[in-house]
């Protein structure tokens, strides 16, 4: 089959999953595309450790992940900001009006440049799942 595309950029929450996890058809189709020699690009809203609770394995299936709505982009050489910060005043204002930030880019890996989302993932708890799926299809 000839290839007319090279990449895909694919949405996480409401594109690829509506459950907040991959389900086995989605994985095949993902895996599928890969063995293709398909480049595939996540793009997210999400922070880098929220999405890597529910997808532990989101850096292994993606050759490129583009969190926080576009302020950090990941490949293989880490993290990289293409975004300034939430300056802190507003997320102090948001905190005082009972909105939590969710971490927003102030404690994401991208804001340091120093560390990958697979950094974060060595260094948190053991108790994510080994798959990014629900074993649903």
């Amino acid at each position: 089959m000839p290839q007319h595309f090279r990449a895909v950029a694919l949405d996480y929450d409401g594109t690829l999953t509506s459950t907040g996890r991959l389900d086995d058809t989605i994985l095949n189709a993902l895996r599928t595309l890969r063995e293709q020699r398909l480049k595939l690009v996540l793009v997210t809203g999400r922070i880098p450790w929220e999405l890597l609770e529910l997808c532990p394995h989101a850096e292994e299936l993606f050759d490129r992940i583009v969190w926080e709505n576009g302020a950090v982009a990941w490949g293989a050489r880490g993290a990289r900001l293409l975004a300034p910060p939430v300056p802190g005043e507003l997320e102090e204002a948001l905190a005082r009006r009972g909105v939590s930030s969710g971490g927003v880019r102030r404690s994401s890996p991208g804001t340091r440049g120093t560390l990958s989302p697979r950094s974060r993932r060595s260094a948190g708890s053991g108790s994510r799942s080994r798959s990014c799926g629900t074993g649903r299809s």
